[in-house]
């Protein structure tokens, strides 16, 4: 499970009146892994939400079967694991699991060797879910493949094969979102529509498909307390979206002095978050140096932003800095994903980019390879 996936089972169990008794839902989930069978001391554990926290049920794998019980709120989207030689996940996100749906009925989950495996169904919501992994099996079968030449690619430094990788890999993209709209037109009552466009279309990076989706659904999935938040997360990316004021911030530089994004107001700024340790942004760099080349006479200049932490992370970005050869302002609160300034962008990935106006408004977003120079001609003209 992703660091979005998690973000939007939180947010479900924190903010008010999403997961308060409206509709209880007893259900009941069997499970039955035959590789298990052999094994001794394996644990099933469903993770989901209820008013204000997460919850863990766990009970034991007997024979490669389990069944799991109780009552949720609403109907929520949950995360069932299994263990495996009776080893535990190191933490949240990890090990064997599969998404199932609270509700009432018998949910059923069977596999030979794992739940990555696994296929689910009993219940309206799980049919829909599973019928939603077997339209992108295929698709996330090529994402996988072209995420892997892609960092091979990097490793090598070749950088126009990764720029083909990298292109291909836009398209299945595309191909998948295709897929998810199609789907979500076919089922507008399913909440697995609804959470499938919070998972395929962050408002914040891909707010058209966002909105186009949540128009495809039927008005009384859009009222729901789910469909609200997803509402809430639309109208609070719009903020950042084109014309929007980009928020302000303050960080220090290189020097340890602070640096405000106000004092760069008069000229074209490229917000440019990025880390040390992000392949696709150290790859993505020297685009961004030649732009910065070609045109910072021009009343335009970069800010870097980096999502490195701690004292070890600064080290690495410092070292980056120079081996990139990115002369223009690095700020960083050493914070991660935690910095407060990732939060007021809202940011679920890097790279990421705003390019500003000289009042400090958003003319253009995530910018990326030849994309910056042609927005920057467009202002500036073809030197």
């Amino acid at each position: 499970m992703n660091r979005l996936l998690i973000y939007m089972l939180v947010s479900c169990a924190m903010v008010p009146g999403v997961l308060k008794a409206q509709d209880p839902q007893a259900f009941r989930l069997e499970g039955a892994i035959k590789k298990l069978a052999a094994e001794k001391n394996n644990k099933a554990v469903l993770m989901h939400m209820l008013p204000g926290k997460m919850v863990f049920d766990t009970v034991d794998v007997v024979n490669g079967t389990f069944t799991i019980t109780g009552t949720s709120p609403m109907k929520q989207k949950a995360f069932l694991y299994v263990t495996h030689g009776g080893i535990m996940p190191e933490s949240i996100g990890m090990g064997d699991n599969v998404p199932v749906y609270l509700e009432s009925g018998t949910v059923k989950v069977t596999a030979v060797d794992s739940l990555k495996h696994a296929r689910i169904g009993g219940t309206a919501l799980n049919d829909d879910q599973q019928a939603l992994v077997d339209l992108l099996a295929p698709i996330q079968k090529k994402v996988a493949l072209l995420e892997q030449q892609y960092a091979a690619a990097n490793g090598t430094e070749d950088s126009l094969e990764a720029g083909v990788v990298r292109m291909r890999y836009e398209a299945v993209t595309a191909q998948r979102d295709s897929a998810v709209l199609g789907f979500v037109t076919r089922h507008p009552k399913s909440l697995v529509s609804l959470l499938s466009l919070r998972s395929y279309f962050d408002p914040a990076t891909k707010m058209d498909k966002a909105v186009a989706g949540f128009d495809i659904l039927d008005p009384s999935l859009k009222s729901s307390a789910q469909g609200q938040l997803f509402a809430r997360m639309i109208k609070k990316a719009t903020v950042l979206d084109i014309g929007g004021e980009a928020p302000e911030f303050t960080a220090q530089n290189t020097s340890g002095e602070n640096v405000s994004l106000k004092s760069f107001r008069g000229k074209y700024v490229l917000v440019d978050f990025w880390a040390s340790w992000c392949v696709p942004c150290r790859h993505e760099n020297p685009n961004v140096v030649k732009a910065y080349n070609r045109f910072r006479e021009k009343n335009f200049t970069i800010v870097g932003f980096s999502l490195d932490e701690g004292n070890d992370g600064r080290e690495k970005w410092l070292k980056a800095i120079e081996k990139d050869g990115l002369p223009w302002m690095q700020l960083s609160d050493l914070a991660g994903w935690t910095s407060p300034v990732a939060m007021m962008y809202n940011l679920k990935a890097i790279p990421a980019n705003f390019l500003l106006d000289p009042s400090g408004k958003i003319v253009a977003k995530n910018l990326r390879g030849e994309e910056l120079e042609q927005k920057l001609e467009e202002l500036f003209g073809k030197s």
